[in-house]
């Protein structure tokens, strides 16, 4: 997903050094589209390639599949679905201003051309594949709550900073490319931990309902109401910073709900990892204890 979060900015950067400005304006735009096929259809084979969990197979074995999923998510575990929403609600915001908003920021009040923010976009997101590993090493360490609380604090309190100096360097490469690539790596380093945590979320009989409807409706508010808050507040308030608050806040959101996820979902997730990584799993096999030596008679 890191990867080709990194090769989108790719396409486009090359697209826009191959073709003039006006081409690009009214066909070329379409040739990342058309790049994009080929992948979209070997995506699908993969996917119907793909198996079933062992914990899943091993309820379908004893006939144990919930008949109604949705159903259950909903009523059984509604607490549990709606801290997955705002998790992702608050990821997805993020991941989708930065790299998204960020470009026309450096355009439009940096006055950088397009060819130079998409490569800039594309260093950022090739910087995200890095620091995405970077948080891999962090969870075995420090856990999934602290390497999401470390992410998103550092956003929530660098956004600004980073918009206002590449703002009044006028644009320094160093600064700006930097700066972005900054943003860029801790937005993905902070959704990396919580991709874990919306599947140990829920028991195995509904974790792939409950992980996709948390996740698709965190999408849609996140991922579609983010960018358009950040251009809307922009426009009405007249200030280049206001993204900034849109991010901010997102970032704030995130942390509370981490805070307020307990270690083990025990009334959603009995028999699932834990879901904040905190501390050893769960699901570690009991040591046996030896039986107690027979006494003489």
């Amino acid at each position: 997903m890191r990867i080709g979060g990194a090769l989108a900015p790719l396409a486009v950067a090359l697209t826009t050094t191959l073709t003039s400005e006006e081409t690009m304006a009214n066909w070329g735009w379409r040739i990342p589209l058309l790049m994009s096929l080929p992948l979209m259809l070997y995506v699908l084979y993969l996917r119907k390639r793909l198996e079933e969990s062992p914990d899943f197979q091993e309820l379908a074995g004893a006939h144990k599949v919930q008949s109604s999923p949705v159903r259950s998510v909903v009523t059984r575990y509604p607490a549990t679905l709606l801290r997955v929403i705002a998790l992702s609600t608050s990821v997805l915001a993020i991941g989708y201003v930065v790299p998204a908003y960020m470009p026309l920021f450096l355009q439009q009040q940096v006055d950088m051309a397009p060819g130079v923010t998409a490569w800039i976009a594309t260093a950022g997101s090739t910087f995200a594949v890095v620091i995405g590993f970077g948080a891999g090493f962090l969870i075995d360490r420090a856990g999934r709550r602290n390497t999401m609380v470390i992410g998103l604090g550092i956003i929530l309190v660098s956004m600004f900073p980073i918009m206002y100096f590449m703002k009044a360097t006028g644009g320094n490469l160093i600064v700006t490319a930097g700066g972005h690539m900054l943003l860029v790596g801790l937005a993905g380093a902070s959704a990396v931990p919580v991709y874990a945590t919306l599947t140990s979320a829920f028991p195995a009989a509904v974790r792939y309902t409950g992980a996709a409807i948390g996740f698709g409706l965190g999408s849609a508010i996140g991922g579609g109401l983010g960018p358009y808050l950040a251009g809307k507040f922009t426009a009405i308030t007249g200030n280049p910073y206001a993204a900034s608050g849109v991010v901010g806040a997102a970032a704030l959101l995130g942390i509370v709900v981490i805070a307020t996820m307990p270690n083990s979902n025990s009334s959603a997730a009995p028999e699932a990892s834990l879901i904040t990584g905190d501390t050893e799993s769960v699901d570690a096999e009991p040591v046996e204890e030896p039986s107690p030596a027979p006494k003489m008679v």
